[in-house]
C-alpha cells in the first residue's frame, strides 16, 4: 500500500536524523517497524497539539524555535509511546469503559450513561491495514470495534453519508445526521430500557455541521427523570474562531438553561478555545488525552 511505503520511507529517515542526532532509534530490520513508527507519529502529533493548546499556539512551528524543543520532538519520533489502560474510580456521567458490559443497570442505577466520539475518516483506510483491505473492511472493522466500547450516546464524524450505519442499527437507534466540511456527523442512542431520546429537526439550522436530540434518562434514585439536549458536532477547522463560535451560540446562546447539554464531537479547535466557550455557557470541559491521528 503506498501509505504503507511512504511510513517506511519517513521511518527510515527518521533513522538517519537519530544516527546523526546520535539517539536511539527504531529497529529497521523489525517486523514492527511501520507500525511502529505510526505509533510514534501519533504520539508526536498528540504532544504538538497539547503543547500548542497549553500555550495559546496556532501554528505549531512556533513549539520548534530552538535545538532543545527539536530534540524533545525528535526523541519522541524515534520512540513508540507504551499502551496503559486507565480505569474510572467512580461511575461518571461521562463513563464509558469504567462500567463496559453493565450499560443496561448503568443507566437505570446510576443515573449515569457513556459517551463516545470519534472522527472515523470515513473512505479512508490505516496505514497499517493490508493491501487486500476494502472499504467493506474498513467499515466492519469501525462497526466491531463501536460495539466493543458499548457506549449509550454515540457521535461520529467524518462518516461516509447522512445514512445510519447499519451494523449499528440492531443494537442503536439512529438520531440523524447533517453535513459538514467533510463528510457527514451522525448520532446513535443505545436502545435499552431507561433510556429515550429522539432526533431534533429543524429546517432553519440544517446548514450547520451540529445534530440535535432530546435525552431522558429513568433512574431508580427517587424517580428521577433527567433530561438532556445532546448536540453531535463537527465544526470547520483553521484560524477562524469566530465562524465556530457563531455555530456553537445557535446551539447554546445561554448558560442559563434549563436543561442540561451534552455537546460533543469534533471541534476543529485549539484546547483553549474550547475552554473558553465552555466558561462563556457554564459548560464542563471533558477530553481524551492522548494519540488520536493515524490509527
Amino acid at each position: 500500500m503506498a501509505s504503507q511505503r511512504i511510513v517506511a520511507a519517513f521511518g527510515l529517515l527518521l533513522c538517519r536524523v537519530a544516527k546523526a542526532a546520535q539517539e536511539p532509534s527504531h529497529d529497521e530490520q523489525s517486523p514492527t517497524f511501520v507500525p511502529d513508527v505510526c505509533h510514534a507519529l501519533r504520539a508526536t502529533f498528540a504532544r504538538l497539539r497539547k503543547d500548542a493548546s497549553e500555550r495559546g499556539k496556532d501554528d505549531v512551528g512556533s513549539l520548534l524555535l530552538d535545538s532543545v524543543q527539536c530534540l524533545q520532538i525528535l526523541r519522541v519520533l524515534l520512540t513508540p509511546p507504551s499502551i496503559r489502560q486507565v480505569h474510572a474510580s467512580r461511575p461518571s456521567v461521562f463513563d464509558t469503559a469504567a462500567q463496559r458490559g453493565v450499560h443496561n443497570d448503568r443507566c437505570s442505577s446510576h443515573g449515569a450513561f457513556g459517551v463516545a466520539t470519534w472522527n472515523i475518516s470515513g473512505g479512508q483506510s490505516s496505514a497499517q491495514a493490508p493491501s487486500t483491505w476494502t472499504a467493506v473492511d474498513q467499515n466492519a472493522s469501525v462497526i466491531k470495534e463501536i460495539n466493543r466500547w458499548t457506549a449509550d450516546i454515540l457521535a461520529l464524524q467524518e462518516c461516509e453519508s447522512g445514512e445510519p450505519y447499519e451494523g449499528l442499527i440492531p443494537q442503536y437507534k439512529f438520531l440523524g445526521a447533517a453535513e459538514a466540511h467533510r463528510g457527514c456527523v451522525q448520532l446513535y442512542v443505545r436502545i435499552q430500557e431507561g433510556l429515550h431520546a429522539e432526533g431534533i429537526r429543524d429546517e432553519s439550522f440544517a446548514v450547520h455541521p451540529v445534530v440535535q436530540a432530546t435525552l431522558k434518562l429513568d433512574t431508580v434514585v427517587g424517580e428521577v427523570q433527567r433530561h438532556w439536549r445532546v448536540l453531535a458536532i463537527q465544526l470547520p477547522h483553521g484560524p477562524d474562531k469566530l465562524a465556530r463560535r457563531k455555530i456553537l451560540d445557535v446551539f447554546v446562546p445561554s448558560a442559563d438553561l434549563d436543561d442540561g447539554v451534552l455537546l460533543l464531537g469534533d471541534f476543529n479547535a485549539v484546547d483553549a478555545e474550547v475552554r473558553s466557550f465552555c466558561v462563556s455557557k457554564a459548560l464542563t470541559h471533558v477530553a481524551y488525552s492522548g494519540p488520536t491521528w493515524g490509527a
